[in-house]
């Protein structure tokens, strides 16, 4: 009976929050516990940035975020975030009213350079997804390219069988 409790204790902290964390360029799903957080309060988008940097970090990867629509309870990878000793930085006025998914309401990306690491977080996702779709009409164009070559060699290959046909047919005198 000890031993079940321990695990239990040791499997989820008592005090801390957990997020779910998807990364990509590589892929990777983390469930990510801001130890010393309070478990049962509701989302904070500081804890959540401070897991995605981490986790961004520590994992080399090109972009990570917090979905909405994440199951719960995660099921990647456990990694546990420290809180930094001084705390979590207060968020500016106009951030207070973000989503979980640190857009803020009603928000327009603003040109100028960001102030916050929340800012800079936002950032970088919308330019991840920039550099995405970019990627994704590079592959159809690719796709669409390679599609034609092969066309173009089954096209070859129908001839081809054709002439031998044609040969055969006239007893190897048309060949």
């Amino acid at each position: 009976m000890a031993v079940v409790v321990l695990t239990a204790a040791v499997a989820a902290p008592a005090t801390a929050a957990e997020y779910c964390v998807t990364c990509a360029s590589p892929a990777a799903m983390y469930a990510c516990v801001v130890e010393g957080a309070a478990p049962d309060a509701p989302p904070d988008a500081r804890e959540q940035l401070l897991c995605i940097a981490a986790l961004a970090k520590s994992g080399n990867h090109e972009s990570c975020s917090v979905p909405r629509s994440a199951p719960k309870p995660c099921p990647g990878i456990l990694k546990i975030v420290a809180l930094p000793e001084a705390g979590l930085p207060a968020l500016p006025a106009d951030a207070a009213r973000a989503d979980p998914d640190g857009a803020a309401e009603g928000a327009e990306p603003a040109p100028k350079a960001p102030r916050t690491v929340e800012e800079l977080a936002k950032k970088t996702v919308e330019t991840s997804q920039q550099g995405l779709e970019t990627a994704g009409k590079a592959v159809t164009g690719t796709a669409k390219k390679a599609g034609e070559k092969v066309e173009e060699a089954g096209g070859a290959v129908g001839r081809a069988a054709k002439k031998t046909w044609d040969c055969m047919l006239s007893l190897f005198s048309d060949c």
